[in-house]
């Protein structure tokens, strides 16, 4: 006669817990904390799973807040934060207005719509909506009597724009190609081009007139406003020279020597 076993529903709760446990910490590793959409991990893992292992058509876009560094600076982290949770709330209530859009929010100020199959005439509408409706949103920002407010620069592609090879990186250099040319004018929505490259940038080498440090920068030649550099030694800004002198090599900026 068998022994009645009076710890197996203790066991199979605890592994019921244990699954639930491990089920979460996944979710959680795929959420961005700031607002609750779908990370950057999480993105990566789907483009990978719709470029490079199941190769069937698909969508991606790529939409970054212009000057996001503005309102940092302007407002502080906090209500720069609350113009993310803005910016997302916006995303992720427009995706529901195209079917099969997955909204991502990457680190930053950097968010990603991906999608499955053939495009459709409703799609760039649905881009344009989404541009638009950031222009309008204005949020308060905390501590003051003045509302927020951003636009979007937004860059598109689907799976025939693919060069070269079929990988995920490759994929968000494409993306950010067309990123960079909406953003030569800003608050626009521009498709993936093959003729498309990265931002071209010349460098220079410079002395800090605080500390004497020296130290080596590179200046992109789109037609970006571009503010003062900053010493990487001691924080003092410095006046960033024009590029009509420089050698045409693009180095990483600023790097202290």
């Amino acid at each position: 006669m068998l022994e009645h076993d009076d710890d197996a529903p203790i066991r199979e709760t605890l592994n019921t817990l244990a699954r639930l446990i491990s089920d979460r910490i996944k979710r959680e590793q795929g959420r961005n904390q700031l607002t609750g959409l779908s990370n950057n991990l999480a993105l990566d893992l789907t483009l990978r799973e719709r470029a490079v292992l199941q190769g069937t058509p698909f969508w991606a876009a790529f939409v970054e807040v212009d000057k996001f560094k503005t309102i940092n600076d302007r407002f502080g982290y906090d209500n720069a934060d609350r113009m993310l949770r803005a910016v997302a709330n916006a995303v992720e209530n427009l995706a529901e207005n195209l079917s099969g859009a997955v909204p991502f929010h990457a680190p930053g100020d950097e968010f990603y719509f991906v999608g499955d199959g053939e495009l459709d005439e409703a799609f760039e509408p649905f881009l344009e909506a989404v541009r638009g409706a950031i222009e309008t949103l204005r949020v308060e920002a905390e501590n003051t009597n003045e509302k927020m407010s951003c636009t979007v620069s937004i860059g598109w592609m689907c799976s025939s724009d693919i060069q070269g090879v079929a990988d995920v990186r490759g994929i968000k250099d494409q993306l950010e190609c067309a990123v960079q040319e909406a953003k030569e004018e800003r608050n626009r929505v521009v498709s993936f081009a093959a003729e498309m490259t990265r931002r071209k940038t010349i460098s220079g080498r410079t002395e800090c007139a605080g500390c004497g440090t020296k130290f080596s920068f590179d200046v992109p030649t789109a037609r970006v406003e571009l503010g003062p550099m900053v010493c990487p030694n001691c924080g003092k800004e410095i006046a960033r020279p024009s590029t009509t002198s420089l050698p045409d090599v693009a180095i990483s900026e600023p790097q202290k020597l």
